[in-house]
């Protein structure tokens, strides 16, 4: 027979990257991605009522893939690396 554990408790923070986090916040980008980021209808309703935020995905050459975050403003675009 095998007995079994109690559950052991952890903490999250122990099991993510510490370097999961970079924020660039002196980061240049072209002019018209503003537009394409904050241009669009940023929360859509779906019929049943529910919203959910408009992600736009981008390629940043050599830095990854990201997805635009709902924390954009026109002073300051945010985006998610997503790979």
């Amino acid at each position: 027979t095998t007995e079994e554990q109690p559950e052991q408790e952890y903490e999250m923070m122990d099991y993510l990257n510490p370097d999961s986090m970079v924020v660039m916040d002196q980061a240049k980008a072209e002019r018209c991605l503003e537009q394409e980021v904050l241009g669009v209808e940023q929360t859509l309703k779906l019929a049943s009522g529910a919203e959910f935020y408009n992600v736009q995905r981008f390629q940043f050459e050599r830095k990854g893939f990201f997805a635009s975050d709902r924390d954009s403003t026109p002073d300051q675009l945010v985006f998610n690396r997503i790979v």
